[in-house]
């Protein structure tokens, strides 16, 4: 894919981005920063979960690792896009007697350099990796961290301090586990894609059976989290921190649709996935794993919908943008899988 040709791609998606959201600012932003909320930990934890099979030597890998690392991009286009939020920040509580932490232009000072801390070393590490590098191990470790880092300003500045003065310290831990879940998703998926390709390797039964195991096992350790936080604000019953779960759980429109998460995220992976036969049937595998992006995408939504106005329209046009650019980013000059 030539360096020029993705930078178009990136400014193309960006300006398109910025011109629905000003065509639908009576959201005050909030479509724009869910939109990002929701494509920056994709791609974040796609580059992540590359790093981590690199380190664990992971051979149903080799199938997507090259369709995972052309992610890249998009990590630069999330630093590129974020500044846009800066008229916005009225929609944090926190914005009306701001602190030296939470104050505007440290916010997207901060955020915008994480951003491009975390683009830096996802684009060095890709570059080792499809190089062979011998330090591409070191560099997956020093994305991972970046990774964890982002993740977590993600879950703390961009969607927690929505609720402030509400904290939770299993969120950012809940968001890049979350964000894994969701690049597995996503893996399956390219799998299943790239299995239709005459030039891929066509015996991929062990990696689809592999990818269905994570995608069951996963969605295991997000139901503990999940449940970790539940029953600590539970337990407790603190006014404080209850009103967080009570609007989302609780009160309609929200209390279908978190249910709705919670059967995407944990019910169908975990019902599905104790077949051992359901986990090598194409279908079924890439069936399951859209209906959890889908419901990624959804609990996004009810994280900062409650607090804000989020225009709907505006934020399925934004996310379709994303994939389009995420699908002309993985499909333009596919080369041939490699075989593990």
């Amino acid at each position: 894919m030539k360096a020029v040709e993705t930078a178009i791609a990136l400014l193309l998606t960006a300006g398109l981005v910025l011109i629905i959201e000003q065509a639908t600012w009576s959201g005050g932003g909030a479509s724009l920063l869910c939109t990002l909320t929701i494509w920056s930990s994709i791609a974040q934890g796609a580059l992540a979960l590359v790093a981590a099979c690199e380190l664990t030597r992971a051979r149903w890998i080799q199938y997507v690792r090259t369709d995972l690392l052309r992610f890249t991009p998009m990590l630069l286009l999330t630093a590129l896009l974020f500044p846009a939020l800066g008229p916005s920040l009225s929609i944090y509580p926190w914005s009306q007697a701001p602190t030296f932490w939470l104050s505007p232009d440290f916010f997207i000072l901060r955020n915008c350099a994480l951003s491009l801390l975390c683009w830096l070393a996802a684009r060095t590490f890709a570059l080792h990796s499809n190089r062979r590098s011998a330090q591409t191990g070191f560099f997956a470790v020093v994305y991972l961290f970046a990774f964890i880092l982002c993740q977590s300003f993600i879950a703390f500045d961009w969607v927690m301090s929505l609720d402030y003065p509400w904290r939770s310290t299993l969120f950012g831990l809940y968001f890049a586990i979350e964000a894994l879940l969701a690049a597995i998703a996503l893996s399956a998926l390219l799998l299943a894609i790239s299995r239709r390709s005459p030039t891929t390797e066509p015996s991929t039964l062990e990696a689809r059976r592999d990818l269905a195991t994570l995608l069951f096992g996963f969605s295991i350790l997000w139901a503990g989290l999940f449940f970790s936080q539940f029953l600590v604000i539970w337990y407790g019953n603190l006014p404080e921190e209850r009103g967080f779960l009570f609007i989302r759980g609780w009160t309609a429109p929200y209390q279908g649709w978190a249910l709705l998460f919670l059967a995407g995220i944990f019910l169908l992976p975990f019902g599905v996935f104790l077949s051992r036969r359901a986990k090598e049937i194409s279908g079924v595998v890439s069936a399951v794993a859209a209906v959890v992006l889908g419901a990624f995408a959804l609990e996004r939504w009810i994280f900062i919908a409650p607090q804000v106005a989020v225009s709907v329209p505006a934020l399925l046009l934004e996310s379709l943008l994303f994939a389009a650019l995420s699908l002309y980013l993985v499909t333009a000059d596919r080369a041939p899988a490699a075989s593990p």
